[in-house]
């Protein structure tokens, strides 16, 4: 779990950097220290340790059930940056979290097909 992880990471990297010195992307990097410490963060946490639970999870319970995690966390992240990033929500937002609670509904109480 842990190797592969890395692997993937790696390779996600490496495939940006090859872009990057390819294009006309400018690489820079911010050294302000609420910077560092969000990427980090990201990087660390957030990443590594984030997605490395989630394949645990998956292992666990089987991947039907772990991804549900997937289908509300756009609803967590727009409910979180209601609370602490003043998000204003449009109708894009709301029609977007009633599809995600419609296309539940339809799965949970969907009848199997024969």
């Amino acid at each position: 779990l842990v190797q592969s992880n890395a692997f993937s990471m790696l390779y996600g990297s490496l495939i940006l950097v090859s872009y990057i010195t390819v294009s006309d992307v400018s690489f820079s990097f911010n050294t302000s220290y609420s910077y560092v410490i969000s990427l980090v963060y990201l990087a660390l946490i957030a990443s590594v340790i984030g997605f490395g639970v989630y394949l645990k999870l998956v292992e666990n319970i089987g991947a039907d059930k772990a991804s549900y995690v997937n289908i509300f966390t756009p609803t967590i992240a727009l409910l979180l940056s209601t609370l602490f990033e003043n998000y204003e929500w449009n109708w894009v937002g709301l029609i977007g979290v009633l599809l995600i609670i419609i296309g539940n509904l339809i799965v949970l109480y969907a009848k199997p097909v024969n």
